[in-house]
């Protein structure tokens, strides 16, 4: 039940935006960072370098003057309207390409466009660097968006709005008993979040404990060991991480199911959990791939005379066929029998082993065929 409360509190979290944990007043942040004084011109044609900056700008109100965007920024849906750049990793986004845009202000993520800098400097082009370690200062990047965009009142209105939203959350989990999580940002290397992510902010609002909250860094690597040493109670994938589809926590048509990711019409099948968080139905599998799902619960081992389809992802265990004691993959390939049954040619049961070879409780054919 803990578990489920606060994937709850999370989910409802993720359907708004980063945002703070406090009711106090958010000063803007002295980080306008360009080639010279900021010129308090606004800006009509904006280049956003990453999917974190286009959904602030859209926040701060300033979709309509994005000229450009990166092929990963696909939310808000509007955006998909908008021409792309490229990529977001600073060293292989093409100089020329954003430049064909006639950028007036150019939106990069500190660490990740550290290197472009020099280049709009040169060109004396404005830019905005995001810094995203922590809640409050998400907000207050929205808020220095909308300024900088003349949006100020759009930016000011949806930051109090989600603020409402994290502190009711808040005022519900902060008595709830503490999950550890997992969160996989990436899978080859392993990387999870830190100390200095807002993400560890996030998961303890949710009601949560980032099992690596001790680590002082954004995104660390770790092992596989430590993450089974430390046994986490909830793993979760980032989006990106998932063979690159995209995994909704909302569908449109509320009366769609969200199965392995996406909005489907079809119902949750009586192989998955299904449960109703904020009107939306989700349909969840067991969250550990070394585990099983059987009757309601995730488990380790295979009951005896149940299988698992080795093609099928979700690890459903199955029960085999009414003449196996115990089967392989499929309901008919039998690996043991029943007392007073045979095993013939590792595949069936029968109960009579004339003409046959006898060996080991097995009956086999003298040519060794099936």
């Amino acid at each position: 039940m803990k578990k489920l409360k606060f994937l709850q509190a999370l989910l409802f979290i993720l359907a708004f935006f980063s945002c703070s944990l406090k009711k106090e007043k958010i000063q803007n942040p002295q980080k306008i960072k360009n080639y010279a004084e900021f010129n308090k011109i606004i800006p009509e044609r904006i280049v956003s370098l990453s999917p974190a900056a286009t959904e602030l700008l859209a926040e701060a109100g300033a979709i309509s003057q994005i000229a450009a965007r990166t092929d990963f920024c696909d939310y808000p849906q509007e955006v998909l309207q908008i021409e792309s750049v490229g990529g977001f990793d600073g060293k292989s986004i093409s100089q020329e390409k954003l430049l064909s845009f006639s950028p007036d202000l150019v939106c990069l993520t500190s660490g990740m466009h550290d290197y472009l800098t020099e280049f709009l400097e040169n060109q004396k082009i404005n830019f905005y660097i995001l810094s995203q370690n922590s809640v409050s200062m998400i907000l207050n990047d929205i808020l220095t968006l909308g300024e900088i965009t003349g949006n100020s009142e759009t930016a000011q209105k949806n930051v109090q709005k989600i603020t409402r939203c994290l502190n009711k959350i808040k005022s519900k989990t902060e008595n709830l008993p503490k999950v550890s999580v997992y969160w996989e940002i990436w899978d080859s290397p392993l990387m999870s979040i830190g100390k200095n992510s807002f993400i560890t902010e996030l998961i303890s609002l949710s009601g949560g404990k980032n099992i690596f909250d001790s680590i002082n860094a954004d995104y660390p690597l770790v092992s596989e060991e430590e993450i089974l040493f430390k046994n986490p109670d909830i793993i979760i994938f980032s989006s990106e991480n998932i063979n690159g589809k995209n995994y909704c926590i909302n569908c449109q048509d509320k009366t769609q199911y969200i199965i392995d990711g996406l909005c489907s019409t079809s119902s949750c099948s009586q192989y998955f959990f299904e449960e109703t968080i904020n009107e939306q139905t989700f349909c969840f599998t067991c969250p550990d791939k070394n585990k099983y799902y059987s009757d309601g619960e995730c488990v380790r081992d295979i009951p005896s005379g149940y299988y698992v389809n080795p093609n099928d992802k979700y690890g459903i265990i199955l029960q085999c066929n009414q003449n196996c004691a115990t089967c392989k993959d499929i309901s008919t390939k039998c690996t043991s029998c029943f007392q007073g049954e045979f095993l013939f040619n590792d595949k069936k049961c029968i109960t009579e082993c004339n003409a046959y070879l006898f060996e080991d409780n097995k009956c086999i054919d003298c040519k060794g065929e099936y």
